[in-house]
């Protein structure tokens, strides 16, 4: 009897003192609450924010009425008030809809910015990789394209992404306020289903490469998080051989489009003409240092003699062909002439634009390579069913001969800018 009566003291021992320890955790993580609280108190919960800090001089800042806010006051603090938890666990926000999650960061970067909050990385992680997991099972996106390039639209480098059409075209009406014609588009995400050969659309975050977008914002208009490129979808640099990577210029794409899209933006203000020769200077620095897509055609040349391969078999020379495109160009004396200038793209998905089902195959050429393609005609064009930047021949020489320099003296500035036609279309309609 005395060993059972030991055994029960000692389990109602260790019972008491699993009680207390579990009272003590309680009892600090309450303080620590009520101290993070305490720190924030004067801090308001966010509200709906501009879409971004440009101001209209009749109408302000670009935002939606409060009484739009999704969240109410009561749900604000049971969300809200996560952020002072000293642990945030996946279960905590799991359940969030889209639009909880996204106050919820937005207020835990907000509050922390103030004060720091308790092991802020480690539960922003938790809240971020919720995000990014909701963006990696969504089959479908809405991504606001402008309408004058036909590209998605990027503001301060980021383009916009949404979960339903609703918030975009909301989104896209605030624009308006901005003379921006913004046009919501669906894009197939990572989990869209496959089409009836079995065969996934090109997914979203995939094809934000090929246009060089690589920082994204989520759900602008309500509460929005910016979220990298590469964190849902990297590089097509998986393959071991680099001659079996898709050609592309990302780089070059993005700026060819962001160029595009200021000087089509019908708005004057100031540095307006700074702003826009900094971005064409940034074209004339990535043209000559990007691959292209040339579309050629192999043919047989029957009118060369036959030659013996290694094989000591006898071969038909072939030949290299070239699509051109005919435009008017205008001479000095004012009159017109037709000049021919060649196509080239910055990746597949370009070339397949203007090549979908022909017999033109995509071949890569470094840029003084294609420019030697260029020699008898006008230039040529890149992206002729996208961007469409034309570059005259001599111009094409004059931004090699830069880069040239630029190899040889690394310190020195350039001291022109290139300028390129064909640019904007109510100054020189394009005509292919």
């Amino acid at each position: 009897m005395g060993l059972f009566g030991d055994k029960k003291r000692k389990q109602q021992q260790e019972e008491q003192a699993a009680a207390e320890l579990e009272e003590r955790k309680k009892k600090e993580h309450d303080e620590a609450v009520e101290e993070s609280r305490k720190a924030h108190q004067n801090l308001p919960w966010p509200k709906l924010i501009p879409i971004n800090t440009l101001r209209n001089k009749d109408t302000g800042l670009a935002v939606l009425p409060e009484e739009d806010d999704p969240l109410t006051a009561e749900r604000k603090e049971e969300v809200g008030s996560l952020v002072f938890e000293p642990e945030i666990t996946a279960e905590n926000v799991q359940n969030l809809t889209d639009t909880e999650l996204m106050f919820l960061i937005d207020t835990h970067e907000i509050y922390n910015h103030q004060s720091a909050l308790p092991n802020y990385e480690s539960n922003h992680r938790v809240m971020y990789n919720e995000l990014l997991a909701r963006v990696h099972k969504t089959k479908q996106f809405f991504v606001l394209y402008d309408s004058k390039t036909r590209y998605p639209y990027v503001d301060g480098g980021f383009a916009f992404i949404y979960f339903d059409a609703e918030h975009a075209k909301k989104a896209a009406e605030l624009y308006v306020k901005q003379f921006r014609r913004l046009v919501p588009q669906a894009r197939p995400g990572e989990n869209a289903d496959p089409n009836e050969q079995g065969i996934r659309p090109l997914a979203l975050f995939d094809y934000f490469y090929y246009v060089g977008v690589e920082r994204v914002i989520i759900d602008n208009g309500y509460y929005r998080v910016g979220i990298r490129r590469e964190e849902i979808s990297a590089p097509p640099t998986f393959a071991a051989d680099p001659r079996q990577i898709p050609p592309a210029s990302p780089a070059l794409s993005y700026a060819m489009t962001d160029f595009l899209q200021e000087i089509r933006w019908g708005v004057k203000y100031e540095k307006r003409e700074e702003v826009l020769k900094r971005k064409q200077e940034r074209m004339n620095v990535l043209i000559p240092t990007s691959k292209y897509v040339v579309p050629m055609l192999l043919k047989d040349d029957d009118n060369a003699p036959v030659q013996v391969g290694p094989d000591g078999q006898e071969h038909k020379a072939r030949r290299m062909e070239f699509p051109m495109i005919m435009l008017k160009a205008r001479k000095n004396d004012g009159t017109e002439e037709d000049q021919r200038f060649l196509p080239v793209f910055t990746d597949l998905f370009e070339f397949s634009k203007n090549f979908p089902k022909q017999e033109y195959k995509p071949a890569v050429f470094e840029y003084s390579k294609m420019l030697g393609l260029v020699k008898p005609l006008g230039g040529f064009i890149i992206n002729p069913r996208g961007q469409n930047v034309i570059v005259p021949e001599k111009r094409g020489e004059e931004l090699l001969l830069r880069l040239q320099q630029k190899a040889q003296n690394p310190g020195q500035q350039a001291t022109t800018v290139t300028q390129f036609p064909g640019t904007d279309p109510a100054k020189n309609p394009p005509k292919a």
